[in-house]
């Protein structure tokens, strides 16, 4: 176990926000003598820092893959006194979400899954996307049916008793190392947090009436969220960036990008902050019996056949720019079902477009 430590900070964090952090990885970590897997250590918290120890990154292997499978079994079985405990030790305000804009997360005792996901999880969370303007009153009504539907939906898992989790691993949540002598996966934060970040400043212009971005934009933007993400991690740990276990970028989730069967795209990429489908908009909105926003994907493409846009009669594949990059980057034409959600409606059962309007 590495004694050198990773300190993660931020200022005027929100009061137990690190506190809180900590105590879940010990919390955790004290399900190793049981069979658990590793977690960091945890040196010391204040205010406005988390020092844990920092892990030097290798590659997984499958042998360590699947002992880390069967240790996360242990932790789960470890349990907890209640579904929403807190990290046990602490009685603050718990934190889940980005670094920079983490939200309260409900805590309590609650005894089934199904009252907790709905008291703890879906309703307040709901309720503060409405509060900020993510979201609209109608989509409570969605949630509430949701609500509704969650012991069918659970069946047997609606009897299952507290697990003691960590969180989706992600390459932000395990690490994988080889420090003690043989491959084996570390967890390292249950706060779904990424070790560095780039960013670009994006800008539209204005082209014959519509706001769009150049694919040279596109490019250029991309190289300076990469030189950046190296800065970030210069900074943060010392280090120059020479290996990844993952990285991710974000792209825009709704517009819309046509390419024909060559992948030449055939008309400037219309972004989101175009205001020029609402015919298209309403009405597809009434056909659907469900509300479609301008900056959909599907109203661009129906504002185009209603226009009689020569360019429609090649289209072969349609995505977002963060699908564009997903296909440029991996050569895989797909899509997370996020950015998926501004393109058309999804099917909550399915977790894919709503085959039903199409």
């Amino acid at each position: 176990m590495s004694k050198a430590v990773y300190r993660k900070s931020r200022a005027f964090a929100p009061q137990g926000f690190f506190e809180c952090e900590g105590r879940g990885l010990q919390w955790l970590g004290e399900a190793q003598s049981q069979g658990g897997p590793r977690v960091v250590k945890v040196f010391e918290w204040g205010r406005d820092y988390l020092d844990i120890e920092r892990v030097s990154p290798c590659s997984p292997t499958a042998d360590a893959a699947f002992r880390f499978g069967a240790e996360l079994a242990y932790m789960h079985d470890a349990g907890a006194p209640y579904f929403g405990s807190a990290p046990a030790g602490y009685d603050g305000t718990c934190y889940f979400g980005p670094l920079q804009d983490p939200v309260p997360m409900d805590t309590g005792t609650w005894t089934d899954p199904a009252t907790y996901l709905a008291e703890g999880r879906l309703r307040p969370m709901v309720q503060l996307g409405i509060e900020r303007g993510s979201l609209r009153e109608s989509d409570m009504d969605l949630t509430q049916r949701v609500i509704d539907a969650l012991p069918e939906l659970l069946g047997r898992a609606a009897d299952d008793r507290p697990a003691r989790v960590h969180g989706d691993l992600w390459s932000g949540n395990v690490m994988w190392t080889n420090d003690a002598g043989d491959t084996q996966a570390v967890l390292i934060d249950p706060d779904h947090r990424p070790v560095a970040t780039g960013a670009h400043d994006w800008e539209n212009r204005l082209l014959d009436g519509i706001w769009t971005y150049s694919p040279e934009d596109v490019w250029e933007g991309l190289r300076d969220c990469y030189g950046k993400l190296k800065e970030d991690v210069k900074k943060r740990y010392g280090v120059t960036l020479s290996t990844l276990a993952a990285i991710g970028f974000s792209g825009m989730m709704h517009g819309y990008m046509a390419f024909d069967e060559n992948g030449e795209l055939l008309v400037p990429f219309r972004t989101w902050r175009n205001t020029m489908t609402g015919e298209a908009a309403a009405a597809l909105t009434e056909e659907f019996s469900f509300n479609i926003p301008q900056r959909w994907s599907i109203a661009h493409l129906y504002q185009a056949v209603l226009n009689g846009e020569e360019h429609v009669k090649d289209v072969r594949y349609l995505t977002t720019l963060a699908g564009y990059l997903h296909w440029k980057l991996t050569g895989k034409k797909v899509i997370g079902i996020g950015e998926a959600s501004g393109m058309f409606p999804i099917d909550i059962d399915t977790k894919g477009f709503n085959k039903r309007m199409i």
